[in-house]
């Protein structure tokens, strides 16, 4: 079921804005891509927008992480979407391990 859904993580592809990434990310090595690619390849059956967002809100899971005490982690997860396609589109407005998703309007790409 891999192919039903898109990960996108900040790590960047274009090559133009790679020298705005640190030399020891790479969009291929990432470990929250990582970790969301093995997660949805080791489903049988089809993944709902709602089984990604308890995915992302696991703080034990690797994708997503807690801002730490003084706010510094540059690990940290500051926001996260799960969009479905045609469907609802939801926002975590912080780290999805500490935060609720909330369904947000996106505007329709013929406006």
């Amino acid at each position: 079921m891999y192919d039903s859904i898109l990960v996108a993580t900040n790590q960047f592809h274009s090559a133009a804005m790679r020298e705005h990434q640190s030399l020891d990310r790479r969009p291929t090595d990432c470990p929250r891509v990582r970790t969301a690619e093995a997660w949805a390849d080791d489903r049988s059956e089809a993944v709902s927008p709602s089984d990604v967002r308890r995915l992302l809100g696991d703080p034990d899971g690797g994708i997503a992480w807690r801002l730490d005490e003084a706010g510094e982690d540059p690990r940290s997860t500051i926001w996260s979407w799960v969009v479905e396609t045609g469907g609802e589109a939801t926002l975590a407005a912080g780290s999805p391990a500490d935060h609720s998703y909330d369904s947000v309007s996106v505007p329709d790409s013929d406006a």
